[in-house]
């Protein structure tokens, strides 16, 4: 880069009346210390030539400063401090990546600088609870939207409390929530009652909740859980994309499928125990209206479905996909009940 720096580059920097010379001498100074090509000695005359530079009267020669440094290991912590105070297209930066800004010098900057500047540190790769915290308190939609969408942010439950308190009617603070990789129990049943129909599918989906609050928020708005969950609007063959995404999510139990089943659901419920069964749709859907009784209980083995609520779902889907029968015919025939009575596995009693 430039050979070695001395006192010298320095005066000749500070006589430089052009911000633009002075921006571009200081940027290949800033990205040669940053590349860790220079002597100690050359370091500390580069130290003395960014203080300079971090309080130039001209924000092109800081705005340069901020974006050769903001990721050096190696800035200087008091040059650090000088930049991430400075207007937010200098300190920005600075405030996503510096990892030399402490929790203290973080919250300094909370304290005495505006929602720009809280939302760079909300977006921070790692952004402590103490932080994290603090931020929740500003009741900035702004920032807390950032905090919560952030993966990298540690967020206790006390603080997500306070979030579903003061913002808890916040679509984009809302979405954040939902879209955690993980939050406490207590916390998913609070936003049960908060979120919006558009996203319960989604919440359902991403975390654990009861069995049948899952079921219902699932099964009461799919079509909305299908455009949150992918990210789409409802289309043709949409209900594939969701039942398959439930299914990566460990999401499409047995109790759902039987559930969609039982409240009428039959295209997801198609779907469904083709993707459990793992053969394509249209084969499941053959098994159920050709397959006869040895082909839905085959479809429903494969399946995984619960032996013990084989025969009332049973009658479900003969009433769902099966032939018309004939006036006076009963629901229950006899060829059922001897056929029932063959046992879970043929050749064995059931209990």
């Amino acid at each position: 880069m430039m050979g070695t720096l001395t006192p010298d580059d320095v005066k000749a920097l500070l006589e430089d009346r052009s911000a633009q010379g002075r921006a571009a001498v200081g940027g290949k100074i800033a990205a040669a210390f940053a590349a860790e090509t220079l002597g100690d000695n050359e370091r500390a005359i580069a130290e003395s030539i960014f203080r300079l530079l971090a309080r130039d009267v001209e924000v092109v020669v800081r705005r340069t400063l901020s974006e050769k440094l903001h990721a050096c290991a190696n800035l200087p912590h008091d040059v650090a401090c000088t930049l991430a105070q400075d207007v937010i297209e200098v300190a920005g930066p600075v405030l996503h990546d510096a990892v030399v800004l402490s929790d203290a010098d973080l919250l300094d900057i909370i304290h005495t600088r505006g929602e720009e500047h809280q939302v760079a540190i909300a977006r921070r790769a790692r952004v402590s609870e103490f932080v994290a915290d603090v931020l929740a308190g500003t009741r900035s939609t702004a920032v807390v939207s950032s905090l919560v969408a952030n993966p990298g942010a540690s967020i206790a439950e006390r603080t997500y409390e306070r979030i579903i308190n003061d913002l808890g009617d916040s679509p984009p603070v809302q979405e954040g929530l939902v879209d955690r990789a993980y939050l406490p129990p207590r916390i998913v049943r609070c936003l049960v009652e908060v979120v919006s129909d558009s996203l319960k599918g989604r919440l359902a989906a991403n975390h654990d909740l009861p069995p049948e609050l899952t079921e219902s928020l699932i099964l009461e708005t799919r079509e909305k859980a299908v455009e949150q969950l992918l990210g789409t609007r409802p289309r043709d063959r949409d209900v594939v994309r969701l039942v398959r995404a439930l299914a990566r999510r460990q999401r499409l139990t047995p109790a759902l499928v039987l559930r969609s089943l039982e409240v009428g659901d039959h295209e997801f419920f198609e779907h469904a125990v083709a993707v459990r069964a793992g053969i394509p749709p249209e084969n499941a859907g053959r098994l159920l209206r050709e397959g006869g009784e040895d082909g839905i209980l085959a479809l429903y083995k494969q399946a995984r479905l619960p032996e013990e609520q084989y025969a009332v779902s049973h009658l479900r889907i003969v009433a769902a996909y099966g032939p018309q029968r004939a006036p006076g015919r009963p629901l229950v025939d006899d060829d059922f009940i001897a056929f029932y009575d063959r046992g879970w596995v043929e050749g064995t009693d059931r209990d």
